[in-house]
């Protein structure tokens, strides 16, 4: 009989990387800007140096969390034009880019980043998030492959 280890959220991580999505991984561990801007890139324009500096934000922290399935940034923001007050706020990602907790208003950051940090909750039934967002993202493809299918047999007569 073989042993074989279980690691937490397994079977999920195995059938979004059959599904070809790229999991996250810590590659620049002191370096949270360009941890963040090496997994993020080519899912989310989010940590871009264009948008970073549009909205005066600052990563402080960022890191793979759940073995790889979602990404976390601490991030310090502007709160006014002139940035002479700023926030912290905690950000997560999923595989394909989208926030999964983070959309704040300007009343929803803290004074200081161990504030955002020590406040920060992230529950989630991992396995039905991900099932949902597969499905959304698959139905969007089918639909848009339908309309590749029939533009084409409309080209060919």
């Amino acid at each position: 009989m073989t042993i074989k280890p279980i690691t937490a959220y397994e079977n999920v991580r195995h059938e979004l990387r059959q599904s070809g999505a790229r999991l996250f991984e810590n590659r620049y561990y002191s370096k949270g800007k360009a941890n963040a801007q090496d997994n993020l890139r080519g899912v989310s324009h989010y940590v871009d140096d264009s948008t970073l500096q549009y909205f005066k934000s600052r990563i402080c922290d960022a890191t793979e969390i759940m073995n790889g399935l979602f990404f976390k940034i601490v991030e310090s923001v502007a709160l006014d034009m002139h940035s002479t007050e700023r926030g912290y706020r905690v950000v997560v990602f999923d595989v394909f880019g989208s926030i999964v907790v983070g959309r704040a208003s300007l009343d929803d950051y803290y004074k200081t980043r161990k504030q955002a940090e020590r406040n920060f909750h992230f529950l989630l039934d991992v396995q039905a998030y991900y099932a949902k967002r597969l499905r959304e993202l698959g139905q969007i493809e089918y639909q848009s492959a339908k309309r590749k299918f029939a533009a084409a047999n409309a080209l060919e007569g």
